[in-house]
């Protein structure tokens, strides 16, 4: 090229919202996956200067700056400020819209205006004072404020293909480094089909994690639903490091080997398949403790989450110890080469 190699950024444009929600941008298509490539870039936007045809084209949810962790708005990506708000010719400013004025929805947005008004859980957004407050005029020639805030950004310049890959398969591609010994002795087990399922799942990284289903748009939150302060529910966290789940690691690990201390990575690595701990006598009866128990901890969160039981520490504990008990039974029985 003359001149010298010239590195090109990807166009950057702001579809129009009619057109996200149809079948041009399903949530798992190659141009919404590029279009989110942005929101990696953790860019910081202001709304002050932009005006309010744009305004009312934004997420329903950049109106606000308190919106509760379960509130509905979450489960409900599709609506836009537009569908909330409006401007007003007379008075020249934006309003809430009333009742009647609502086209969709009017039940919900109802409620919205009294989750503002009467108990404050919802807070609007600081940039939207303005706008309500003071005069301003609809047919302001377009604004690009936000392209140039983004274009002009370091992130944007040095933003590749990759990065925004590595977010979603960092955690996976770790997951696949198992020792063939470790699996090859864990599928000759005399376990369960399904539970020798369920462990393939967590050697190839499809863990079907509430942070896994954040990524792809398909949860409004990544938290654990199982522990009380309620972190993010990576991989990691789904197999040892929730709270509950460890005190069933600890209590099933410490009835069996009392004089062993193990940490949460001596676990992870060992239900991986990449290593077990060197003071382990025997590696088959340590495998068939692990798979037990990752069993009923997954019977467990499941029936948590998909039946609202209570996830009972006490239980799993009870449940794992006595599979554990009965697979060793079969195992004295019948040497597995």
């Amino acid at each position: 090229m003359a001149g010298g190699e010239q590195h090109c950024q990807p166009e950057l444009f702001l579809p129009c919202p009619s057109l996200l929600k149809g079948d041009y941008f399903p949530p798992r298509s190659l141009l919404t996956q590029s279009l989110q490539a942005y929101d990696r870039m953790h860019i910081p936007i202001t709304f002050n200067n932009v005006p309010i045809s744009v305004i009312l084209s934004l997420p329903l949810t950049q109106m606000f700056k308190v919106i509760p962790v379960n509130h509905f708005l979450h489960r409900h990506t599709e609506f836009r400020a537009a569908d909330f708000f409006i401007y007003d010719s007379q008075v020249h400013r934006l309003r809430l819209k009333r009742q009647e004025e609502f086209l969709k929805f009017p039940g919900l947005f109802h409620r919205l205006t009294r989750h503002i008004f009467d108990t404050s859980e919802v807070v609007v957004a600081d940039f939207t004072h303005q706008w309500i407050l003071n005069d301003s005029d609809f047919n302001l020639s377009p604004d690009t404020s936000i392209v140039e805030q983004i274009v002009n950004h370091d992130s944007y310049s040095r933003f590749q293909s990759k990065i925004y890959r590595l977010p979603i398969n960092n955690f996976s591609s770790s997951f696949r480094q198992y020792s063939p010994r470790l699996i090859r002795l864990m599928y000759q087990l005399p376990l369960l089909p399904s539970l020798k399922s369920m462990w393939y799942k967590y050697l190839t990284g499809k863990l079907p994690t509430r942070l896994f289903f954040f990524h792809i748009q398909l949860n409004p939150s990544p938290c654990c639903l199982i522990c009380p302060i309620s972190p993010e529910e990576s991989p990691t966290h789904f197999l040892v490091n929730c709270a509950p789940k460890w005190i069933v690691w600890q209590r099933v690990l410490g009835n069996h080997y009392p004089y062993l201390a193990f940490s949460q990575n001596d676990i992870l690595q060992s239900i991986l398949l990449h290593s077990v701990p060197s003071l382990i006598p025997e590696v088959r009866m340590f495998l068939t403790i692990l798979g037990c128990t990752l069993w009923h901890l997954w019977k467990a969160h499941w029936a948590h989450i998909l039946q609202q039981i209570p996830f009972n520490t006490d239980r799993v504990i009870s449940k794992s110890l006595s599979e554990i008990s009965l697979v060793h039974s079969i195992m004295d029985n019948s040497y597995i080469d």
